[in-house]
């Protein structure tokens, strides 16, 4: 049996996280395929975004993401930008995302007791609603 991990030193609770990937006309036709049909106001000039949600501190999760580790599909490794910090207030969107919209993604992606994956749901819908095409869980 494999020794366990120490994560005894880690905070309780989970946070949300982004990271922002490439514009979807960069995509491989069959990502690109997959992610429209999730997105169906997609088009290839839109922002796209992963998000997800994890217990880990973001950096330790993002490093996972980038090793392969529990990596699902590997979105992040294929097509990352850079890291979008959720949990710490004004999150870089770029323009026209509202100041409100801004503070309920921060107020979500918090590392808090309560159910990460309805969190997740919950940011990815507001970023769709505010335009850019989500991956997501």
């Amino acid at each position: 049996m494999e020794p366990t991990e120490d994560r005894s030193h880690e905070p309780p609770g989970s946070i949300v996280y982004a990271v922002l990937l490439v514009g979807l006309d960069a995509f491989k036709p069959g990502d690109r395929k997959s992610v429209q049909e999730k997105n169906p106001q997609a088009v290839t000039k839109l922002k796209v975004y992963y998000v997800g949600q994890t217990s880990r501190p973001f950096e330790a999760r993002y490093q996972q993401h980038l090793s392969g580790i529990k990596a699902g599909r590997g979105w992040i490794r294929k097509y990352k930008q850079r890291p979008v910090r959720l949990d710490e207030g004004e999150a870089d969107f770029g323009r026209g995302v509202s100041p409100e919209v801004r503070k309920q993604i921060a107020r979500l992606a918090k590392r808090q007791m309560s159910d990460s994956r309805v969190r997740e749901a919950k940011v990815a819908a507001l970023l769709r609603a505010e335009g850019f095409a989500v991956i997501s869980s």
